[in-house]
């Protein structure tokens, strides 16, 4: 009896023993995971810090040619919007603006037909500009074009001579849009015009409206280069150049 008691509280103490031993065995594993994580945390936190420290030790001058090369592609994305709005609006104006003085040989309406439609027929307001040249299209020009010196006038990120830049970055987009545009339009009429134009197929001419008030230069060739072109691309090409000549140095 005695063995067999001996035996038996034997057996009961190794059960013990060896559960005390598994229950030690995952605390430890446990605190091995609860060190692991704490680790990957810290390490975690270290690198964030580390990366934000870095970032804190960019000098000002870093930080600006940052938001100047920012800037840059602002300054270019502009001028291209400018450019794809101006041949989309000229594109309206030719085919979908039923304006006979401006869609039918461009100031005199040689349409006979008297079934020809003209319930859509305005008068223009300023000159040879109708309404819609005001508004949508001149506003959306300007909204485009100095949309660079809006964002420097609400954000106050730049001095006075980079908002300088930016004006004319502004004119520079706006003269080359109302170019574009009007160049656009006679494009739109020599390679498809419209059936019912009398000079459908033909570029600028001496009788077009854009020639005939600062004249229109002879090339020998069946159409003519009005002279307000010239000088628009040539104060367009000066602005560009003042716009982006000194656009990465830092005063």
């Amino acid at each position: 009896m005695i063995n067999i008691k001996s035996k038996s509280t034997s057996s009961a103490g190794d059960e013990y023993y060896n559960d005390k031993d598994s229950s030690d065995s995952l605390s430890h594993g446990t605190n091995d995971d609860i060190g692991s994580i704490e680790h990957g945390s810290s390490s975690s936190s270290s690198h964030s810090h580390h990366h934000h420290r870095h970032h804190d030790h960019l000098s000002s001058r870093e930080r600006i040619r940052q938001h100047l090369g920012a800037r840059r592609i602002e300054f270019i994305s502009t001028a291209v919007i400018c450019v794809i709005f101006a041949v989309s609006f000229a594109h309206l104006e030719y085919y979908y603006i039923k304006d006979p003085a401006l869609q039918i040989s461009n100031g005199k309406v040689q349409v006979i037909d008297p079934n020809f439609d003209r319930s859509r027929e305005t008068e223009p307001i300023i000159g040879n500009m109708y309404q819609y040249h005001l508004f949508p299209m001149l506003f959306i020009f300007i909204l485009i074009s100095f949309a660079a010196l809006f964002d420097d006038m609400t954000f106050r990120l730049f001095g006075k001579s980079k908002r300088r830049e930016a004006f004319f970055l502004g004119f520079a987009n706006l003269v080359t849009a109302i170019t574009v545009e009007d160049f656009a339009w006679f494009v739109n009429r020599w390679l498809v015009p419209l059936k019912d134009d009398p000079k459908g197929e033909q570029l600028m001419q001496f009788s077009d409206w854009t020639s005939m008030h600062l004249g229109a230069l002879d090339i020998g060739s069946n159409f003519v280069i009005p002279y307000w072109y010239l000088i628009a691309i040539a104060g367009a090409t000066m602005a560009y150049y003042v716009a982006f000549r000194n656009h990465d140095i830092i005063n």
